[in-house]
């Protein structure tokens, strides 16, 4: 008789502590110092963050139950590509923490780490509802991050040039204006993954994977003693090349005025 096994659920992990780790060991700038506030914040009032690696969010669990979350959402129809939400509740105690550089700043650090995304990835929004007054002006959060306007967002947009840089397959779809359906047709705006981790750390993700490291903090005291290591090995090395060359010398020397 055929069984069949229930896909396991993956339960979001607890990355407070392994992502404070992670921050406090990055050179300083502006984007880390204001995801350090946010982090006292987060410490202070006792809130946890959690990261799911199944659908790539990341979630800060409040005493409230407030709604605190971003995520990248992957779809796979008609081509693969992931499109960006983020929620933080409208209230006094949550506004200028810096939550929105903590939320981003954590699901990069969760997906190069446990996920896989490739640095390049586009991503997308579907409509951009974030426009908000400030000081009589009006402005949008996505274009806050740095998000463009998607080349292939109009239909009759969608042209070969269009096509460069993104994941497309070919379609007899008489609604495509160049035969192809490619990643985030129809998707108001774009950032790529690289972009949206500079945004939020001042890194892009290239640069932190220079340093992440699926080891954490023991790696990088590792590395940096290997290094240690490596360079008085070379100068150990140099230093009994100098003391044989001395030794040949002598006895060359001392040879020689035997004869």
């Amino acid at each position: 008789m055929a069984t069949h096994s229930k896909k396991r659920k993956v339960e979001p992990k607890n990355i407070t502590e392994e992502f404070t780790d992670f921050i406090n060991h990055l050179p300083s700038n502006t984007k880390i110092e204001k995801i350090k506030l946010a982090l006292s914040f987060i410490k202070e009032n006792e809130y946890t963050i959690l990261y799911n690696n199944s659908n790539y969010e990341t979630i800060i669990v409040t005493d409230q139950d407030d709604d605190i979350r971003f995520s990248l959402s992957k779809h796979v129809e008609p081509s693969t590509f992931y499109d960006l939400s983020i929620n933080i509740e409208d209230k006094p105690e949550l506004r200028r923490k810096n939550l929105s550089y903590l939320l981003i700043a954590s699901t990069v650090y969760g997906i190069l780490k446990y996920g896989q995304i490739k640095t390049t990835q586009w991503l997308f929004i579907d409509e951009d509802a974030s426009w908000e007054d400030v000081n009589g002006e009006s402005k949008s959060f996505w274009d806050f991050i740095g998000m463009v306007k998607n080349p292939r967002y109009e239909w009759e947009n969608r042209t070969e040039d269009t096509r460069e840089g993104k994941n497309c397959i070919e379609t007899s779809d008489t609604s495509s204006v160049d035969k192809h359906h490619c990643e985030g047709d129809g998707y108001d705006k774009q950032i790529r993954f690289n972009e949206l981790s500079r945004w939020a750390f001042g890194y892009t993700a290239d640069e932190l994977l220079g340093v992440i490291y699926r080891g954490g903090r023991k790696r990088l005291t590792y590395r940096r003693k290997t290094l240690k290591r490596s360079k008085a090995h070379k100068r150990s090395k140099a230093h009994k090349r100098s003391k044989t060359l001395k030794r040949r010398r002598s006895v060359h020397i001392k040879t020689h005025k035997r004869k």
